[in-house]
């Protein structure tokens, strides 16, 4: 019997539980995203994945999408590099149907509703968490397809570290991270970090000498503080400022323009604990603004501007031992503005929410039981409820299946409802119902899950083309999506594999043509080499045929491979090659000039690093 709610009610009361993890090769890793709470990933009744600092390390991922393409049910599509637009789909649902995380708060945008990660530095993450399948009733709105947490903050521990980096396309790197006790009661990390790139031509059909290159400038401050048994305090501080470039076309010609960001995220979090008790209160703001115009700024910019302010509340408690039950209240305001040459804003720029909701689990014998709903009453669109349930069975100490049942829906977002002249204010949310039947291994050498889903998605925003160069949003579309999708992580002496297949079929419910850009299979396998002071890494990726605005993209395989060295306990050496075998492969089909987004092709970067 697993008796998953102690081990929570355990867990929850260790001091600055929630800022510590464990490594997710281990059948005991502690997952905080699935349920808002922290609890062993064995005892999560959803398909999640953990992947750890060791996991991004032994990888030599230089960001997170590098890390998310060799995942189960994970498809990243890049058009261009990782600072240009990249759709994450997510069990073949779209971007804005995936919830984006980082360090806690929301970071979907409250325009497009997708959400920007591919800048976040690598060396900077702590753990990355996804869990698969709706998770609305906790989260609220986009979480259809699941949801994507990125966590920087560390545990009460001393670390300095240096990194600087050299490779193809003029791409560098120079970063530093600091984390260390200020004093008995408070723990500070300071990470700083500068990026570039000359990039590559990314439209097959651009000039050759173009190249759509990026810059990126990361800070990232955490101060925690343990005021007494009772009551702790965090503040964390996220700023970016970058620049991409990127082709685009008017019809007639392509043009390359450039996107200028700046970008702020604040949140302070009030945490108190005793006994079988404890209550959460949060408060963040965050900060968008995009300039946008001709990459040799011969034009008038334009701007887009926009602030989402969440304050949310959590207690949580275990009742008779054997309960855990969770109720919380969240209020959200998100504004948008167009500035600039944009000569009329949003007829509406802003609205606000507010939300109750709860979540429940408790164990009988071999059994766990989940329940969780929530209610959200949007200034644009009145109430919207949504409710989730799961059961787990323990077949054998090492094997559990299980199934959920659940409901999610999406809010359009401001460029649905008011963009000026196209967007559509009558507009109603997407629903949608998803199942899933999975089962899970855990043994000794081998972890492994299978399962099996189907989400039903209706009242799906699509915009086209109504005359001319007009484009106009509606509910007109209903999708299907089924899949399969095995993972399995197997240790043979100094190698670790990490396998993942995929199987799926998404498509319009109403005719049977498949959605956009989502391959019909996807396998990857990662071989990851520790001995001594050398560590390596080979990873290998299959992106199957996917359809695209009436087009045909074929499928391709791409071979990354890296390796490291310790030189000391401190000086590290790496080299990383991406698309080892220069593969010619295209991510997307570009309608308005009628040509292909490329992916990248051969690249090495290599790297130095110190830490004391």
């Amino acid at each position: 019997m697993k008796k998953t709610v102690l081990a929570i009610a355990v867990v929850s009361q260790l001091p600055c539980a929630f800022y510590s993890y464990a490594d997710s090769s281990n059948a005991d890793t502690m997952v905080v995203t699935a349920n808002r709470f922290e609890q062993p990933a064995k005892s999560v009744l959803a398909s999640t994945i953990t992947v750890t600092k060791q996991d991004i390390a032994a990888l030599q991922a230089h960001s997170a999408l590098e890390v998310l393409r060799t995942l189960s049910g994970v498809e990243v599509v890049s058009s261009g590099g990782k600072a240009q637009a990249t759709s994450i789909f997510l069990r073949g649902t779209g971007s804005k149907h995936t919830l984006m995380l980082l360090d806690g708060v929301r970071i979907n945008s409250s325009t497009t509703g997708g959400s920007s990660i591919g800048l976040i530095p690598a060396f900077a993450i702590e753990k990355i968490e996804i869990i698969k399948g709706h998770r609305a009733a906790a989260y609220g709105s986009d979480a259809i397809g699941g949801i994507i947490s990125i966590t920087t903050s560390k545990d009460f521990t001393s670390e300095h570290q240096g990194r600087v980096g050299y490779g193809s396309h003029g791409h560098s790197l120079l970063g530093w991270k600091s984390v260390g006790q200020l004093n008995d009661s408070t723990h500070g990390e300071v990470i700083v970090s500068q990026e570039k790139s000359d990039g590559y031509k990314v439209l097959a059909a651009s000039p050759d000498s173009e190249e759509d290159g990026y810059k990126a400038q990361t800070f990232v401050g955490h101060l925690q503080h343990q005021f007494n048994a009772e009551w702790q305090g965090k503040l964390t501080l996220h700023k970016a400022d970058s620049y991409a470039k990127y082709a685009t076309s008017n019809m007639i010609e392509l043009k390359q323009k450039k996107t200028d960001t700046e970008s702020e995220l604040l949140a302070g979090l009030l945490r108190y604990a005793q006994g079988d008790f404890f209550s959460e209160l949060q408060i963040s703001t965050r900060y968008n603004e995009a300039t946008d115009g001709l990459a040799d700024d011969s034009d008038a910019k334009q701007i887009i501007r926009t602030r989402q302010n969440v304050l949310s509340w959590l207690n949580n408690s275990v009742l008779a031992d054997v309960i855990h039950l969770q109720v919380g209240l969240e209020y959200s305001q998100d504004k948008a503005d167009l500035l600039g040459s944009y000569s009329n804003s949003y007829d509406e720029t802003e609205k606000h929410m507010q939300s109750v909701f709860f979540t429940s689990s408790t164990d009988v014998n071999d059994v766990t039981f989940e329940v969780s709903g929530r209610y959200d009453d949007s200034s644009t669109f009145g109430h919207h409820t949504t409710w989730n349930g799961g059961i787990g069975y323990w077949i054998t100490d090492e094997l559990q299946i299980l199934g959920n049942f659940g409901t999610a829906y999406k809010e359009p977002s401001f460029n649905d409802l008011y963009w000026p002249n196209s967007g559509n204010p009558n507009l109603k949310p997407e629903d949608s119902k998803s199942r899933e039947l999975a089962v899970k291994g855990f043994h000794e050498l081998l972890s492994w899950e299978l399962s099996v889903y189907r989400t039903d998605l209706q009242d799906m925003i699509d915009w086209k083309n109504v005359g001319g160069s007009v484009w106009k949003p509606s509910n007109v579309a209903r999708a299907r999506i089924e899949g399969i999708e095995l993972s399995a992580t197997v240790e043979t002496g100094p190698i670790e594999h990490k396998l993942s297949a995929a199987w799926k079929k998404a498509e319009d419910a109403s005719d049977g043509s498949l959605l956009d850009k989502r391959a019909q299979n996807n396998y990857s396998w990662a071989m990851l080499y520790s001995q001594n002071q050398w560590r390596g890494t080979i990873t290998t990726n299959y992106v199957g045929n996917r359809a695209d605005s009436s087009k045909w993209l074929g499928s391709y395989i791409t071979v990354d491979t890296g390796v490291s060295y310790l030189w000391n306990h401190q000086t590290s050496i790496g080299i990383k090659v991406e698309n080892l075998f220069d593969e010619d492969y295209e991510t997307g089909y570009y309608g308005s000039a009628n040509t292909y987004y490329k992916g990248n092709e051969r690249t090495l970067f290599a790297e130095v690093g110190y830490q004391f």
